[in-house]
């Protein structure tokens, strides 16, 4: 965790904030609709991220691997889960409750600045490479 964040002084006080999971294939990080509890760090492994369908079936839009997160759209958004996370392969993942990350405002502002400048990053790069692909697709049609 510690190379994630190579602007901070001190990157190991962020694991104080976080809960270390281990996931077996299958383990469920959300689901459609939870309420955004918090997002996770994924350390090793990979998760699928999964649309499901009005007609009850569903789609993988993306899967991720070590060094990404999931779940932080909808805890900043403060919305329910739009989609499904699975592990596809074990995992080593590292949960930032929402609780947790409101003391680490309280107890450490200076770190929780810096982590939120980390998510609006990783938020900005999303969203660029989603239009890139949408101006593709357009232009392949």
């Amino acid at each position: 965790m510690q190379n994630w964040f190579p602007h901070l002084d001190d990157a190991s006080a962020l694991m104080d904030y976080l809960e270390e999971i281990s996931g077996e294939v299958g383990y469920l990080l959300f689901r459609h609709d939870d309420a955004p509890d918090g997002l996770f760090f994924i350390e090793s492994g990979q998760i699928s991220i999964i649309l499901e369908l009005a007609d009850g079936t569903t789609q993988r839009l993306q899967t991720v691997g070590a060094g990404n997160i999931v779940g932080e759209r909808s805890l900043y958004a403060r919305i329910p889960h739009t989609s499904s996370a699975v592990a596809e392969k074990p995992c080593t993942l590292y949960w930032l409750s929402a609780q947790a990350l409101g003391r680490m405002e309280n107890e450490a502002p200076t770190l929780a600045a810096a982590f939120h400048r980390f998510v609006l990053h990783r938020l900005t790069e999303q969203l660029i490479h989603r239009e890139q692909t949408l101006k593709r697709l357009l232009e392949d049609a």
